[in-house]
């Protein structure tokens, strides 16, 4: 967030404070929020969960693990084990990414 509050001609502090006025969250937990976000969605899919914790920005899984848990109450396997559906499941590409969802029948 330096480099951005530095493109906004603010300082670190002065960004955050005006950012957490302005949304109600400090820009680190906004952007924690997102990942989380995008970490449900993608744990909706086959996609390996190491893998899904480098897809939304988190280089080590159980730093991703504490803050999906810390964030929902579950761990990303039992986040996927209570709401993934197998049945509409889709084929991955070779890097386990999701390619096209099936409806289920």
């Amino acid at each position: 967030f330096t480099d951005l509050a530095g493109e906004l001609h603010l300082s670190p502090g002065a960004f955050t404070k005006a950012f957490s006025r302005q949304y109600h969250v400090t820009p680190q937990k906004y952007l924690t929020n997102l990942r989380i976000e995008k970490a449900k969605a993608l744990l909706l899919s086959p996609v390996p969960i190491r893998q899904v914790a480098e897809l939304v920005g988190f280089r080590d899984q159980l730093y991703f693990s504490r803050a999906f848990k810390k964030e929902t109450g579950m761990s990303p396997s039992q986040y996927r084990d209570e709401y993934f559906d197998p049945s509409l499941a889709s084929r991955t590409d070779k890097d386990g990414l999701l390619i096209k969802r099936r409806t289920k029948q």
